[in-house]
């Protein structure tokens, strides 16, 4: 195998290949490479984790020599040798040494056996979604998604249901969570659990204005020009907590969001852990008690329904205030212990669990008892 190519062709497509390679969870050498396949006018890179897959097609620039045909499996760290390199690159060689040659230097890599490289399976696709929608709603339900959990939980997917040339997104940590509506292109009717690290992969890479996904019973699927990705997907069922949320809630206040946040962030700095929120005629109310004192802020708000009061964690609030898409926001309310929706247009909302105020868990009861 022998090509050449310019690094600025190559470095861009080379960056993400090389950090999936080196992000693998399996000690095998072979998930620890980047496989380059060289035709006469083509190169293949593909990089496979176990749980992410993602191959690259390029077309040869028609200013270099056609390549030599062959195939080898290349440490992942030649990424890091060519970072700052600028100007032609020649790599040769097969599964024992591998030459990478690069004006003012060369190097010479220990190969991997290339036949020992597990390529990713193809997922055939089935519908399409616009990038710009893709982008939407990995910026409207992705942080709702859990972090670092263990294998097999599935709050660390997004969750994608297609129908009817609709797609709904869901995601939550069980604190707060996210739901999304976009349109997608297609007739197939699916319902699949994503790990959100594919999908935002996808999003940062894809340069195309829309994506064709599919999906199998174990794996997800995106294509884009000459770029294929596969990821395995989580086959635990993922909570229908879409269906459980309530609808039609009793008590509504819509209030500007820029306001809502900075009068948020100022009386969680004597929140400690816990910021009562109350729901007024005409406004609402930010109230926190602390060891050596108390602070309140009441907002402006249309309110409609009856007075409710709710207890949050501040991070989870201001959260989901963070990703509101719009200068104002309804809040949705039921009573102390549901869900509080935030609402800031028809496409979706965020919602966050309140804190069980102990107050209201004891009752009149409790109170007389503890007298």
């Amino acid at each position: 195998m022998r090509f050449s190519i310019p690094a600025g062709v190559l470095l861009p497509v080379l960056a993400p290949l090389a950090h999936l390679a080196s992000r693998s969870s399996n000690a095998l050498p072979a998930l620890l490479g980047v496989l380059v396949e060289a035709k006469p006018d083509k190169l293949r890179l593909t990089a496979n984790n176990a749980m992410t897959g993602l191959s690259v097609t390029l077309d040869r620039p028609p200013e270099v020599a056609p390549y030599t045909e062959g195939k080898a499996l290349i440490p992942y760290t030649w990424h890091d040798l060519l970072r700052n390199v600028d100007g032609p690159v020649e790599v040769s060689g097969e599964d024992d040494v591998i030459v990478v040659t690069y004006p003012g230097g060369h190097a010479r890599l220990g190969g991997i056996p290339a036949d020992s490289f597990v390529m990713p399976p193809v997922a055939k696709t089935s519908f399409e979604l616009g990038t710009a929608d893709l982008k939407a709603g990995l910026a409207r339900v992705g942080f709702a998604t859990a972090k670092k959990l263990e294998d097999q939980n599935p709050l660390d997917h997004v969750e994608l249901v297609i129908q009817g040339g609709a797609v709904r997104w869901a995601a939550t940590n069980r604190y707060q969570g996210a739901v999304f509506t976009t349109s997608a292109s297609g007739t197939t009717n699916a319902q699949l659990c994503v790990p959100v690290d594919a999908l935002s992969l996808v999003a940062r890479l894809c340069n195309a204005e829309k994506v064709r996904m599919g999906v199998t019973s174990q794996g997800f699927g995106a294509v884009w020009g000459t770029t294929r990705l596969y990821s395995r997907v989580n086959t635990t069922p993922f909570p229908p907590f879409v269906e459980y949320l309530p609808t039609d809630l009793p008590t509504k206040a819509k209030v500007e969001v820029a306001r809502l946040r900075d009068a948020l962030a100022r009386v969680s700095t004597t929140a400690e852990d816990r910021l009562r929120v109350r729901v007024e005629d005409g406004c609402v109310v930010l109230a926190a008690a602390y060891a050596s004192g108390e602070s309140e802020e009441r907002l402006p708000a249309t309110v409609e329904g009856d007075e409710v009061e709710m207890l949050f964690n501040p991070p989870l609030l201001a959260d989901a205030l963070a990703h509101a898409p719009a200068p104002e926001v309804t809040l949705e309310i039921a009573q102390h212990d549901r869900p509080l929706l935030l609402r800031a247009d028809t496409q979706g909302f965020q919602f966050v669990m309140p804190m069980m105020d102990d107050a209201v868990q004891a009752g009149p009861a409790d109170d007389e008892e503890a007298a």
